[in-house]
């Protein structure tokens, strides 16, 4: 995957001849960001500008914009679907998918999370008891995950993560907001994919 750029301070973002150059308005500091190492530009400043060249050129290489609004939640993302061919056959066999195929679909889906959960739960060293349950709840996922394996396995991943007090949907603490914040731009960027291909 390429790189997101998050634009949090006061910047002008412009184009030279193969990238982007990001100027910030108060320290005039300026960095330099090839156009083929970019996936998305996120601005979460509404004192940022940038040049409709910019648009131009996130269109041509594919890159996607977001912006945010004043509580730093993504508000818009601006995709090119120019040079797109066939989008609409591809929107139309999306939507027309069988149950039994969305199912099945969500039932992978499910399956990688949780594995993904047990993996990240390895690489910060917690007991290999609790990812061997997180990897044993894998395989009794059935299609549209009936029995909610994946709430199940949630609530242990977050448990293990942040310590048994921490309850998931809370606004009020730092590491929801955190996880709402990495779940939005997360929801942009697959939209983004599923739009493109």
């Amino acid at each position: 995957m390429k790189n997101i750029v998050y634009v949090e301070n006061k910047y002008f973002v412009a184009v030279t001849h193969n990238g982007f150059k990001l100027t910030n308005l108060e320290t005039k500091e300026k960095h330099y960001l090839s156009f083929e190492d970019v996936e998305i530009l996120i601005f979460d400043n509404s004192q940022c500008y940038l040049s409709a060249k910019v648009i131009e050129k996130c269109a041509d290489n594919k890159i996607g914009l977001l912006f945010c609004d004043r509580g730093h939640s993504p508000l818009s993302v601006l995709e090119s679907v120019y040079g797109q061919q066939n989008r609409f056959e591809r929107l139309k066999c999306q939507l027309s998918a069988s149950s039994k195929v969305k199912g099945r679909l969500w039932r992978k889906i499910v399956i990688s999370k949780i594995i993904n959960q047990a993996v990240c739960l390895e690489k910060i060293g917690t007991e290999k008891e609790s990812t061997e349950v997180l990897k044993s709840m894998t395989k009794t996922v059935t299609d549209h995950d009936v029995h909610n394996n994946e709430a199940c396995a949630a609530r242990l991943y977050f448990k293990k993560l942040f310590g048994d007090d921490f309850k998931r949907g809370r606004t009020t603490d730092l590491e929801n907001a955190g996880l709402n914040y990495g779940y939005a731009i997360l929801r942009a960027l697959i939209r983004r994919n599923l739009v493109l291909k």
